[in-house]
């Protein structure tokens, strides 16, 4: 696929999602050690309450993708199950083994043969304010 393609793709991807609500998924340790994730596809759409999680400190690592992700990065992942080690998109089981349960995944941007995987948190700080406005 070109890159206008992929690009047209993702904003379709987040209308869709937008519709029918989607948001990233939370794993627990037991989810990813089985394998047991199925990982939705957000398009360029970050949800309501959620943020994304900066991959920066891992910028340099095999697999991170830091370019037009809004700056935050996102995993760069072979979904064909054909990939090998040391290729420049990371293997499933080397995506595994970076997922730490407790934050969220969703695919940001989708090829024919790669996915990119951004990483969100459960967005705190609207809610610490409105219970100070509550508790005032």
């Amino acid at each position: 696929m070109d890159y206008e393609t992929i690009k047209y793709l993702s904003r379709k991807a987040a209308r869709e999602s937008a519709r029918e609500r989607r948001e990233p998924r939370v794993f627990t340790a037991e989810q990813i050690a089985a394998r047991d994730v199925r990982i939705p596809n957000l398009g360029d759409r970050c949800p309501r309450n959620w943020v994304r999680v900066s991959l920066e400190a891992e910028a340099d690592d095999h697999g991170v993708y830091m370019g037009d992700n809004r700056g935050k990065g996102a995993y760069f992942v072979d979904k064909s199950g054909c990939g090998a080690p040391g290729e420049p998109a990371m293997t499933l089981d080397e995506f595994f083994t970076r997922m730490k349960p407790g934050l969220g995944y969703a695919m940001v941007e989708e090829g024919q043969f790669q996915v990119k995987v951004g990483v969100f948190a459960v967005r705190t700080a609207g809610r610490a304010r409105a219970a100070r406005k509550e508790a005032a």
